[in-house]
């Protein structure tokens, strides 16, 4: 048994884009449906996704994967904050592969941290044409790196996302082309 905490606003909105459905999600008023709950064969390690600003600090946690050696308060429960702890979907956790489910909230732990340092109006294009060509020549595929610049400029409020989509196809067709871009 997997939870996949959600700590932050970002991955909270962003889970469902590269998250695994699933029928098993709880969490509290303030932060419901914050923990989604799979079974992953074969287990995958604990592991913990921080913002780049003030690693110590609680509230710059994104995600974590917990497994092994973790523990999560459960439904039934009152969180540390008082509140309750309910359930927001009580169906059967998704079965998913280990690997899958890791890859999964590593996609969204890079949009969360993206859309989190999302830049304000005036650069926003440029963001998104850096952000693609990285991941395009970190050997992110192409559609996935779509989905993350798309993903990010929708968490960081940017009303022009919809652009980014396609700042970030020019992006894979530049490169594929051998042109110039931007992004290391």
């Amino acid at each position: 048994l997997v939870d996949v905490d959600l700590d932050s606003s970002e991955t909270v909105a962003l889970a469902p884009t590269f998250l695994p459905a699933t029928g098993s999600q709880f969490g509290r008023r303030s932060r419901p449906a914050s923990h989604w709950i799979y079974y992953a064969s074969p287990l995958v390690e604990t592991e913990k996704f921080a913002d780049i600003d003030n690693r110590d600090d609680e509230k710059s946690m994104l995600v974590e994967l917990r497994s092994t050696g973790a523990q999560t308060v459960f439904p039934g429960s009152i969180h540390p904050s008082g509140e309750l702890v309910e359930w927001a979907g009580e169906g059967e956790p998704a079965r998913v592969p280990g690997p899958d489910l890791r890859a999964a909230v590593v996609l969204l732990a890079v949009a969360s941290l993206l859309g989190r340092h999302w830049p304000p109006e005036g650069s926003r294009h440029q963001a998104a044409l850096a952000a693609a060509g990285f991941l395009l020549r970190a050997g992110v595929d192409k559609m996935t790196v779509v989905q993350i610049v798309t993903a990010a400029a929708r968490a960081g409020g940017d009303e022009e996302w919809s652009d980014r989509r396609r700042a970030a196809l020019d992006t894979a067709s530049e490169i594929a082309a051998g042109g110039a871009v931007f992004g290391i």
